[in-house]
């Protein structure tokens, strides 16, 4: 084979990992996952690896949901490594046959729209044999997956891949993920092993993103922690507020840019909220959702800092008989959280 460069995808399996320990020309890591997915691991996997000096890369785990949502979701959380990572689209299992090619060309154009650069598209080789994927693979380049066993794979040993695409030529085959149970000195466990067919110039070229500072992508809200989260309105001609989850009868319109409290959310994707005196349900797209996550450890570490430690622990033992715990210590201690993502 011609000369490549080699490199690892990972996960939160890979929780932990020092990539300025594992050999690799490249780290491509797991991002997110539909709209409430956050790998925990991201931020230390990303960061050592630039530490060491390699190149990045950032991909979304489709669910199918609403592509445009799932890719706001991707780029709020990618945005502080978007000048220097390249991006992409993990589309495989479930996701395939429900979102099917229109699916993942939209989330496609819709990260190329945002950012300028045409993100990458994951797949198995049985899926690109599967389906007829022209409209996508002529204007994006394919990550593919294709193992020739199971077995242990110590080191990197790049090869062709065993097999045909049916949809995208050679030319257009930027990466190859060879095997899922690598192995390499610095990690114990498995590792996704890959290789990219390009040079260090193609890299940086799909690795060329901008971010417009829109209004979803620079909303950071400042919400007590006994909330559920905030909603600001994206559409400009403003959201209607309605008297139940169903858009039938109208309450009042919530202005463009308005943030208003999240109280509930149901699975049709409708959000409660209390705008000048009315409470109704407003619809997911009308507006941008984030979530509070703070957990009850990080609501007693915000007490502990307000009241003191010994004032705390008393408290604290005390809370055995509450039964909403989380909520009792956040209102103690007045704890607000900035949602960040």
């Amino acid at each position: 084979m011609p000369k490549v460069k080699n490199g690892v995808d990972e996960s939160s399996y890979q929780d932990g990992i020092d990539n300025a320990k594992i050999a690799g020309d490249f780290i491509l890591v797991k991002a997110t996952q539909g709209t409430g997915y956050i790998n925990p691991a991201m931020n230390s996997q990303l960061k050592t690896a630039q530490k060491a000096g390699k190149k990045i890369g950032l991909y979304h785990f489709a669910n199918a949901g609403n592509y445009a949502a799932e890719a706001n979701y991707f780029l709020r959380i990618a945005k502080p490594y978007l000048k220097n990572a390249v991006l992409a689209l993990d589309y495989e299992g479930s996701a395939v046959p429900v979102g099917g090619v229109t699916w993942a060309k939209n989330f496609l154009d819709y990260v190329y729209k945002e950012t300028g650069t045409k993100p990458l598209i994951y797949m198995s080789l049985s899926d690109e044999n599967s389906y007829n994927w022209r409209s996508i693979s002529n204007k994006y380049y394919l990550w593919v997956a294709q193992y020739n066993s199971m077995a242990v794979h110590p080191g990197y040993k790049p090869r062709p891949i065993y097999g045909r695409l049916n949809s995208w030529n050679n030319s257009r085959l930027a990466i190859v993920q060879y095997t899922p149970a690598g192995r390499l000195s610095g990690w114990p466990g498995d590792l996704d092993l890959d290789y990219y067919n390009g040079q260090d110039i193609d890299w940086n070229n799909h690795a060329k993103n901008e971010t417009k500072g829109d209004i979803e992508m620079t909303w950071h809200p400042l919400v007590m922690t006994t909330y559920m989260g905030a909603v600001c309105v994206t559409k400009k001609s403003g959201a209607t507020l309605w008297a139940e989850p169903n858009n039938d009868k109208k309450l009042i319109m919530v202005p463009y840019g308005k943030t208003v409290i999240m109280q509930a959310e149901n699975d049709k994707g409708f959000y409660k909220i209390t705008y000048k005196g009315k409470t109704g349900w407003i619809d997911w797209r009308t507006v941008i959702a984030k979530k509070i996550h703070c957990s009850l450890i990080q609501t007693c570490m915000l007490f502990v800092r307000s009241l003191g430690l010994q004032l705390a622990t008393l408290y604290l033992l005390d809370l055995r008989r509450v039964e909403n715990s989380r909520k009792a210590i956040a209102t103690k201690c007045c704890a607000w959280k900035r949602i960040i993502y």
